[in-house]
């Protein structure tokens, strides 16, 4: 590196001897890890409601994602969604994924996960 910052900058001897010095016990420091939340797990289901408290004549089907979130401690939240059809599609279009094809791509992630 010392060669390589002597032949390619305007950098002096002791700059060039203060970054490669950096550079050396930045690399043996142990490393950031940061702790994000992440999806563990996910259950989802397509219903019909047929009544709600505000409507009693409803007919509508929907789709229900339960989410199993891994939080920045490690404990797992869950949070479920309801989404309408066309609420799905919409969410989802971006991936060109129908609701049969949802369907497949889920049952075929279970079974790759089951063998493994």
């Amino acid at each position: 590196m010392q060669a390589a910052l002597s032949s390619l900058t305007d950098l002096s001897q002791a700059a060039i001897t203060i970054v490669c010095d950096t550079f050396a016990k930045q690399s043996q420091a142990p490393q950031l890890r940061l702790n994000v939340p992440h999806l563990v797990n996910f259950e989802w289901n397509l219903a019909f409601k047929v009544a709600s408290d505000s409507c009693s004549s409803l007919s509508a089907p929907y789709v229900g994602l339960m989410l199993y979130i891994s939080d920045c401690a490690g404990c797992v939240v869950t949070k479920y969604v309801e989404l309408s059809v066309p609420q799905f599609n919409v969410r989802y279009s971006h991936a060109s994924l129908t609701l049969q094809e949802f369907a497949k791509a889920v049952k075929d992630a279970h079974t790759a996960m089951e063998t493994m």
